[in-house]
């Protein structure tokens, strides 16, 4: 029996699982260093449910390596981490130009190891991908609407 290929999450943070609410309910006055348990229990659930994988698009893939990232994650939400790639899949590209560039590169070269996908981000330069994006409240992070327009792409076929 094969296994089914996974499902991929592309993943911002800041405005997705890192907003302004949750970091001055946590008196934070400036700066983004919160991540949001709510917002991360959601992205857990459609791991959990839709067999993902998360792929780190998020600028934070400039500032610390997988292992970090995946224990942040970790961290902020039980077992999140352990749904994040720790091989050359991690992170999409970074190159000039739009993020939804940056996925269509990543997505190119590995089409071959996943069945559907979804982009959460709070940006909203993802051509040519708008099918398959999820566009998030920046100062609210990914919330239940979020959640369930994720749900709707991940069950297309694609």
């Amino acid at each position: 029996v094969t296994k089914p290929l996974p499902n991929i999450i592309f993943l911002d943070i800041d405005g997705v699982i890192c907003n302004p609410e949750t970091c001055i309910a946590e008196g934070e006055i400036a700066g983004y260093n919160y991540l949001d348990p709510v917002s991360c229990r959601l992205v857990r659930r459609l791991c959990e449910e839709y067999n993902c994988r998360i792929v780190i698009s998020s600028s934070w893939r400039k500032l610390y390596d997988q292992y970090a990232l995946q224990g942040i994650l970790g961290a902020a939400c039980p077992s999140l981490g352990n749904y994040m790639y720790t091989d050359d899949r991690w992170k999409t590209p970074i190159l000039s130009g739009c993020r939804g560039s940056e996925i269509k590169t990543w997505i190119d070269k590995w089409c071959s190891e996943f069945d559907n996908f979804v982009i959460l981000d709070d940006d909203s330069d993802m051509e040519p991908l708008m099918d398959n994006f999820v566009h998030t409240d920046a100062y609210q992070g990914f919330r239940l609407k979020d959640f369930i327009k994720a749900c709707e792409i991940l069950k297309r076929k694609p």
